[in-house]
């Protein structure tokens, strides 16, 4: 059976708010036949993100990442998945219009827009409950 790590970003994570991403995802994992093995939570630092990711990818076959792609200043998911592999982000026009689309805009605001940067070779996952786009296959 494939195992999976759950790596959940946010400083607020580790000051009393509770994680309700786990306990979803974990469901998620289940119905697919993949055995969540742990579950990590780690503060809005490019460090602490990527040597979590990193140890969770040297011991499981399916890493998600939950948090820090929103728009604010300490939402570093994204540079942190990128120096990890080794890629760069680009910016993603399709992304950009459709955030603009979904949220009535002719031009996004540059925290918004930094939504649009993708790891290389990733492509989105559109996101209906908010501006922050996710990314798969990285």
């Amino acid at each position: 059976m494939a195992t999976a790590e759950v790596v959940c970003v946010g400083s607020e994570l580790l000051s009393g708010r509770v994680d309700t991403h786990t306990s979803f995802l974990a469901r998620r994992l289940a119905e697919a036949s993949v055995r969540l093995a742990r579950s990590t939570a780690v503060p809005d630092e490019l460090s602490a993100v990527r040597d979590a990711v990193a140890a969770a990818a040297s011991r499981a076959d399916v890493v998600l990442v939950c948090g820090g792609l929103g728009p604010t200043f300490d939402d570093i998911t994204r540079e942190a998945a990128a120096a990890i592999l080794g890629r760069r982000l680009y910016h993603s026009k399709t992304c950009e219009q459709i955030l603009g689309f979904n949220f009535k805009l002719k031009k996004l605001p540059p925290n918004i827009k930094d939504q649009c940067l993708l790891v290389e070779g990733a492509k989105p996952l559109e996101n209906s409950n908010g501006t922050a786009v996710g990314q798969k296959g990285v």
